[in-house]
């Protein structure tokens, strides 16, 4: 039990901008999730990136300790992704061991951990991160046995107590809000920001109107180009801009940082 842990950064700790700079790229391949856990000394290894956490839940093979873990963890994650995973400063970061890391773990599953406690989305984020770590040949031990449990509580959470007898999310209060909006004029949408969270608001209103215009605006431009890409409908603009000489616009979803 002792040889678990959990590195990471939340909504709790860090901005959202800093966790979208400490989140693997969409596109990382299993190999290269393979190859971290081996430059970082994990007999296990589950990655968990969502809008409001990224986690890494490992294994040792013997007793990790901080400091060369946090070491080994930027330096494999820097050579991996050309420098573009940046986790934010040890004292941003959490770390938990053993017992700890476990109840950390069936906390955020149940999701009594997440900015809306007991929204449904966790769950599902979780058991995919679980998947893709089982197809890449990297769960088999007490790390994937501990999320089976996970699961189950998590069930329990749910079919057991109040908690989700309204399932909420994030998500679910952006979309009703851009549908209200949406329906009551044709000016264009503008979203401040190109995290997942941004990302899930324009396909909210993709599958409410295919041709509505939609303006992303965030610090880094090619970020919001790339969440723009083969949208004829999008264009981006610069965050500082938009927050200075707004444009027109019959909605605002703001999902960056202040």
């Amino acid at each position: 039990m002792d040889y678990i842990g959990v590195v990471g950064a939340s909504y709790r700790t860090v901005h959202v901008d800093q966790l979208s700079a400490a989140s693997l790229p969409a596109e990382f391949p299993r190999e290269k999730l393979v190859e971290l856990a081996r430059l970082a000394g994990f007999s296990e290894l589950v990655y968990l990136g969502t809008c409001n956490r990224v986690e890494f839940y490992f294994r040792g093979e013997t007793r990790i300790h901080t400091n060369p873990l946090l070491f080994h963890l930027r330096r494999s994650l820097a050579d991996l992704t050309d420098g573009a995973c940046q986790l934010p400063g040890d004292d941003e970061l959490y770390v938990h061991f053993g017992r700890s890391a476990v109840r950390h773990l069936f906390r955020v599953t149940s999701a009594l951990d997440s900015m809306m406690v007991g929204e449904a989305q966790i769950a599902g984020q979780t058991k995919e991160a679980h998947e893709i770590a089982h197809q890449s040949g990297l769960l088999g031990g007490i790390l994937d046995q501990t999320f089976h449990e996970a699961f189950h509580l998590a069930k329990r959470v749910r079919t057991e107590t109040e908690l989700t007898r309204r399932p909420v999310s994030l998500v679910t209060l952006v979309e009703r809000s851009l549908r209200e909006h949406l329906e009551a004029n044709r000016s264009p949408v503008l979203i401040l920001g190109a995290g997942e969270m941004a990302r899930q608001s324009l396909r909210l209103v993709r599958s409410a109107d295919p041709d509505r215009s939609v303006i992303v605006a965030n610090r880094t431009p090619e970020r919001a180009e790339e969440m723009a890409s083969g949208d004829p409908h999008t264009t981006t603009m610069p965050l500082a801009e938009a927050i200075g000489e707004p444009p027109v616009a019959g909605a605002v979803v703001a999902v960056t940082s202040s």
